[in-house]
C-alpha cells in the first residue's frame, strides 16, 4: 500500500489541478429575451389590420388580441363569437396555423360566465408569459 500512496497522491494532485471544460450557457439573459419578445409583437402587430378586416367580416367584431408567444414561438390572437341569447365563445389561435389553442364557450345569463372568462383570460396569459 505504501508503495501505491506516492501515485495514488500524484493522481489526486492531476485531477485537482486539471482545467474542467465549461460548455457555454444557451440561456439567454432575461434582458435579451424581453428585447427580443417586445421586438417579435411588434412584427406580430403588423398582421393586426388584415386580422381585423378577416373577422369583422366574419363574426362582426374582429380581433379581441395579437401578441407574441414564446411558448409557442408564434403570433397568436384571441377573438370573440356570438351574443345572440347570451351564447358566447372564446378562441386562441395561432396566427399562422390558424390552430385552436384555447377554447372557451359561456352564457351571460348563468351564474359561473364571469368564472369562465376569468379561466379562460389565464390561460391566454400563459401564452403570453
Amino acid at each position: 500500500m505504501q508503495k501505491f500512496l506516492p501515485t495514488i497522491l500524484a493522481i489526486l494532485l492531476l485531477t485537482a489541478c486539471a482545467q474542467t471544460s465549461v460548455e457555454p450557457s444557451n440561456e439567454i439573459s432575461k434582458e435579451d429575451q424581453t428585447t427580443d419578445n417586445f421586438e417579435r409583437n411588434l412584427e406580430c402587430q403588423k398582421f393586426k389590420e388584415d386580422l381585423q378586416e378577416e373577422f369583422l367580416e366574419i363574426n362582426g367584431r374582429g380581433v379581441d388580441g395579437l401578441f407574441f408567444s414564446s411558448k409557442t414561438n408564434s403570433c397568436l390572437f384571441t377573438i370573440t363569437l356570438g351574443g345572440m341569447g347570451g351564447d358566447y365563445q372564446e378562441f386562441l389561435y395561432d396566427f399562422f396555423t390558424r390552430e385552436v389553442l384555447e377554447f372557451s364557450n359561456y352564457n351571460t345569463t348563468r351564474k359561473n360566465f364571469e368564472e369562465k372568462i376569468i379561466m379562460f383570460d389565464n390561460k391566454v396569459a400563459e401564452y403570453q408569459n
